[in-house]
């Protein structure tokens, strides 16, 4: 999904660290609950020096995932839900933006 972002290390959490396989690190910037499932929107970190506020970011979705009581994070496989999911989110950012 594409969308204008605030800057992506406002929401930096330092004792919280997510990367992908490949090593790269991501920052958590939204997170909503739907159907009893809890998604977390995610874009990659960027150092300071790199940033631009007028570039449109991409951000991620994953879906929190509880498995015998250890939780991850896993993609979504199913287009439309993360169309729908991803559209939520937009709504969500906007209406920060409202504010």
């Amino acid at each position: 999904m594409m969308t204008d972002l605030p800057n992506p290390n406002e929401f930096l959490d330092e004792e919280m660290e997510i990367v992908d396989l490949d090593g790269e690190p991501y920052v958590i910037i939204g997170e909503l609950e739907h159907e009893g499932d809890v998604f977390l929107s995610l874009v990659p970190y960027v150092e300071d020096d790199e940033d631009d506020d007028e570039e449109e970011i991409e951000f991620v979705i994953l879906k929190e995932v509880d498995e015998n009581g250890e939780y991850f994070l896993a993609t979504l496989d199913n287009e439309e839900q993360y169309a729908k999911i991803g559209n939520m989110f937009l709504e969500l950012f906007a209406s920060d933006d409202d504010e």
